[in-house]
């Protein structure tokens, strides 16, 4: 999807881009094996796909908390990108709960709990 490559450009940081590359590629790859059809349009992407998506990664991917923390917060800055730029008519990613992540004292986390 050229859409991912546009919404990249965003962020300044190029480990951060490749991390979010990453994220949207395992999720859209995600979204195939589970629906066996190619994602072709991001309106195709669904809330449920995202949740389902969160599911899978906090019960079978061995994923650490934080690391899916950071999956699912790409896909949701994905999607709001998506809406914001009229890809796709609905705001699905409001209704996305980012999993929470107890953090030491000292551990900075750049995503806000919700």
């Amino acid at each position: 999807m050229k859409q991912v490559e546009t919404w990249l450009l965003s962020y300044a940081s190029k480990p951060t881009r490749e991390t979010y590359k990453k994220s949207i590629e395992q999720f859209i790859q995600y979204w195939e094996d589970t629906c066996k059809i190619y994602l072709e349009e991001p309106s195709d992407i669904t809330h449920s796909h995202i949740q389902g998506y969160q599911r899978y990664l906090e019960q079978k991917s061995g994923y650490a908390a934080q690391t899916i923390r950071t999956k699912i917060f790409a896909v949701v800055s994905f999607c709001n990108f998506l809406f914001q730029n009229g890809f796709t008519k609905n705001k699905i990613s409001e209704r996305v709960r980012l999993p929470k992540v107890k953090m030491s004292k000292t551990a900075y986390d750049p995503i806000p709990q919700n």
